[in-house]
């Protein structure tokens, strides 16, 4: 049992599902004293937090799957699962996520809505497959999502946003420009860690025949990438 929830990282679930918390409790959650209606207010905002968990947690597993062996040639498998094992995790992991995204979706009135859920664990899928082997663009899909963590508020409570907007204009686009704000800065960060884990584990990568930024630019290059955004972060 140690070893899937080594995993599963649960100190990065812990920080996603603390971050969209207290995210919502700073910027929506105040919205409810306007006599707006949230629809994940009071109970269902643990719930999306845990549909939230269970994507990243996903993309952990099935990455970890197709790089069982590019981890082996770097040495950074922490735990001791088989890939066979990894495959039944991200599985049972998949349709518990996938019932609570239908869940939420149904509550709110629109089935449509959880194929958001399905978009975003066939979507890490396709990173972890084939993805992450581009120049960039795994790198980019991956820190959108870290961002898209927050930014997925604009949706769920579109409705109640859409009603501040009228009632408070300026205060609405205080909010919304906070939130997008908060998530460009999520967005790079999180792009400077992945380029700076490329740089890494360049030579297990190389290995498996992937293509990432540091393989086709070298590493002084995305070195200098990395200083760049640096300073665009600060």
């Amino acid at each position: 049992m140690r070893n899937y929830w080594t995993a599963i990282r649960p100190v990065n679930l812990a920080i996603v599902f603390a971050s969209q918390i207290i995210i919502y409790l700073a910027f929506f959650e105040p919205l409810s004293t306007s006599g707006l209606i949230l629809f994940l207010w009071p109970y269902k905002i643990y719930a999306f937090s845990f549909v939230t968990m269970g994507i990243t947690a996903g993309g952990y597993l099935i990455n970890d799957y197709f790089d069982f062996e590019t981890d082996q040639i770097n040495k950074k498998r922490k735990h001791g699962l088989k890939r066979i094992e990894l495959l039944g995790a991200y599985y049972t992991i998949f349709f518990i996520g996938a019932g609570m995204s239908f869940w939420l979706a149904y509550e709110f009135g629109n089935l449509l809505y959880a194929l958001i859920y399905l978009a975003a664990q066939g979507m890490l899928f396709c990173y972890a497959s084939s993805l992450k082997s581009t120049i960039l663009i795994g790198n980019v899909i991956v820190s959108l999502f870290t961002a898209g963590a927050l930014w997925i508020f604009f949706i769920a409570e579109q409705q109640a946003l859409d009603e501040f907007k009228v009632i408070h204009p300026g205060e609405y686009e205080a909010v919304r420009y906070n939130l997008l704000y908060i998530g460009f800065f999520i967005f790079l960060l999180n792009l400077i860690r992945e380029i700076v884990k490329d740089i890494e584990d360049v030579y297990g990568d190389k290995a498996s025949g992937l293509k990432t930024l540091v393989i086709a630019k070298g590493v002084r290059f995305s070195s200098a990438i990395v200083r760049l955004l640096s300073v665009v972060l600060l």
